[in-house]
């Protein structure tokens, strides 16, 4: 009489905690990769020297343009200036210390080190408007007749004018402030009218604040500058630091069911069907997407790389390498699920004649053949689940010499639950199929598919003629 059987073998939830939980501490051993991090900080360090050049440049050009205009102004604007690059070079030494000694709080460094630097540009921007304030209310107070307010409006619109022309050759104010510079400009242009129309009462109104929303818009610039160029370097350093954990994760330690690690490793995308490498290229794909240099991303989306994708993908590498690791263990498990149900059936008279993973891959079905002396014969099948970690179906296709009472089937069935409860397995329900096996399945493996079926709950090189691991 033939017959089949099924049921599904879970590790249980006592045992896939705890392994879940070793694995969450063995994955922070895997460092990132020295070269990758050493490249990135000279990178920065060198897009840092580039900044500073720039910023040192714009402070010169600044100085030379300011010459054209009031003393007091130019003063205020200089001072100003020097305030900025005096902060910026405080910002590298201290963005060099944090990227020359990478760790991994180096993110919320970072994060704080731009929190700093957005607090004391704010600073800086108040300490400007307010000499700008007191110059501009002494100057009222002592313009007292008509040509005196005329030359105090024609100064004030030459600074504006100035600052203007320095913002449009030294500043992307399109991508940081689209349309700030149009709108200064007709207000600049009514000052002028009202100065052509001898009303300099209006003219220095108008002048003043012009000149003030060009002084500040320069300052606005320059912080928004700055605030991208830092988030740039930030994105770039965590982007690496990611390179470095998708290749430091290629291939890891194998761990056993108690979530030790093992002395031979395991290749994540064997293991995983390529995931690992997908996950990459998405990876890759969406960063060259986002800080293409030819149409650079708003801060605000790279800001959004910072706080939710990046985190999402080192999480999702954490659960690639777990489910890598898992399958590893599940086919173990499969082994020692034939193992327990070949020792159980021993009791019955029957012997294991064979045992192997069906094509050879480790990563499908296991089974083993038994045969009495009666000549009946038992196929034990353990299939993996696809997309279910810890979990495997058991299938028993009998095909019996001589008939069976009921409850000689029921004793069978009985002692191979036992047998794997009592090894810490979780058994479901046993249930038979009417559909009759396919002969094939009784069928006498190929030589070359005979495996060693290892202890029960010792994780091992899963040992197979012509291959010394299952770490490909």
């Amino acid at each position: 009489m033939s017959g089949h059987k099924r049921t599904t073998i879970t590790l249980s939830q006592e045992e896939y905690r705890k392994l879940h939980e070793a694995e969450m501490r063995l994955r922070f051993m895997n460092e990132g990769i020295p070269e990758i991090i050493n490249q990135t900080r000279k990178e920065i360090n060198e897009q840092m020297q580039t900044d500073l050049a720039d910023l040192q440049f714009r402070h010169e050009a600044l100085i030379e343009s300011l010459g054209q205009v009031n003393q007091d102004i130019s003063s205020i604007e200089q001072n100003t200036s020097q305030a900025l690059l005096d902060q910026h070079l405080a910002l590298q030494q201290g963005l060099a210390d944090v990227v020359g000694n990478y760790h991994v709080e180096t993110e919320s460094a970072l994060a704080s080190m731009e929190n700093q630097v957005q607090s004391q540009l704010e600073e800086l921007i108040n300490q400007h408007n307010h000499d700008w304030a007191w110059m501009a209310n002494e100057w009222h107070h002592q313009a007292n007749g008509h040509m005196q307010k005329m030359q105090l409006a024609n100064e004030w619109l030459q600074a504006a004018s100035v600052l203007e022309q320095f913002i449009l050759e030294n500043y992307d104010h399109n991508r940081f402030t689209p349309g700030e510079v149009r709108r200064y400009e007709s207000r600049l242009i009514q000052a002028q009218n009202n100065l052509t129309q001898n009303l300099p009462e209006s003219a220095i109104t108008a002048a003043q604040e012009v000149y003030n929303n060009f002084s500040e818009l320069r300052l606005e610039l320059e912080k928004r500058q700055t605030e991208y160029k830092f988030l740039l370097n930030r994105v770039h350093l965590e982007a690496q630091s990611l390179v470095a954990l998708f290749k430091s994760n290629q291939v890891v330690p194998a761990i056993d069911l108690e979530g030790n690690p093992l002395p031979y490793n395991i290749t994540v995308d064997y293991w995983t069907v390529g995931e690992l490498e997908h996950l990459t290229q998405e990876f890759y794909g969406v960063l060259n997407e986002m800080v293409d240099t030819l149409q650079p991303a708003p801060s605000n989306e790279l800001n959004e790389l910072i706080t939710h994708y990046f985190p999402c993908i080192e999480d999702k590498v954490a659960d690639i390498v777990f489910t890598a690791r898992m399958k590893v263990i599940n086919a173990q498990l499969r082994m020692n699920i034939a193992e327990i149900v070949v020792q159980a059936l021993s009791g019955q008279g029957y012997a294991l004649d064979a045992s192997y993973f069906l094509s050879g891959d480790e990563r499908d079905a296991y089974q083993a053949n038994l045969i009495n002396y009666e000549g009946s014969q038992v196929v034990v099948k353990v299939d993996p689940v696809e997309n279910r970690e810890a979990i495997n179906e058991l299938h028993l296709f009998t095909s019996d010499a001589q008939e069976k009472t009921s409850h000689e089937l029921k004793q069978r069935a009985l002692e191979i639950r036992r047998a794997l409860q009592s090894s810490g397995l979780e058994v479901g329900t046993i249930t038979a199929t009417r559909k009759t096996p396919d002969p094939a399945i009784f069928e006498h493996p190929l030589p070359n598919k005979q495996v060693q079926i290892t202890k029960h709950r010792d994780i091992q090189r899963v040992k197979k003629q012509g291959r010394a691991d299952t770490g490909r």
